[in-house]
Parts: C-alpha cells; structure tokens; sequence
C-alpha cells in the first residue's frame, strides 16, 4: 500500500484512498470500515460498475491535481477548510454524523 504521506501529496484524501487501496490495518473500524465494506460490496455485486467508479474516481482526481496546478492558493484554502471540518468534526463527532445523514437524505431526495 501506498504510504498516507505520498496519497496526501498526489491530494488524495485519505478517505478515498483507503477505498481505493485499501487499508484494514487504519480503517478496522468505525466510519470508514463500514464505508470499506459498503464499497467491497457493491463491488462483489457489479464489478463492471466499481470500474467505473473507480475510473470516475481517478479522472476526478486528475481534474482536481489540474486545478491545483493553476491555482495552488485557491487549493490549499480548499485544504485549510477541509482540515477545519475534520477537526470540528472530531471535536462533536454525533453532531457530525447527525449533518451528514441529513445530507445524504436531502441528496436522495433531490435525486427523485
């Protein structure tokens, strides 16, 4: 497995790259090896769609290194945010999970 430290350089978060590279030793439990075990298993059903999931996953990040690339000022604010979410997320983790679930249920139902 890649080490965190060069998926962090790439700007990969950690998150995805645990999905995509797996990681049981950092994501045994908790959120992410239910998210671990959601992903595997939709993969064991249709491999052909994790395919391309993983292919969306990838050209993402290559948009995404682009961006970057053309605007690292604009990127590494995007990083402070992101790192001040975790933090606050860590902080109150029930808050957290409780916004999230909201947010996956107003996804699903803007996606009826």
């Amino acid at each position: 497995m890649k080490s965190i430290r060069a998926m962090k350089k790439m700007g990969m978060s950690i998150g995805l790259a645990l999905l995509v590279f797996g990681g049981n030793a950092i994501a045994s439990e908790g959120p992410m090896a239910e998210r671990k075990a959601q992903f595997q298993e939709r993969c064991a059903a249709d491999p052909a769609k994790c395919e391309q999931a993983k292919e969306r996953m990838k050209a993402r990040h290559e948009k995404l290194k682009e961006k970057c690339a053309a605007d690292p000022e604009k990127c590494q604010q995007m990083r402070e945010r992101i790192q001040e979410r975790r933090e606050a997320c860590k902080a109150d983790l029930e808050g957290c999970k409780q916004r999230r679930e909201q947010h996956r249920e107003q996804r699903k139902e803007s996606a009826s």
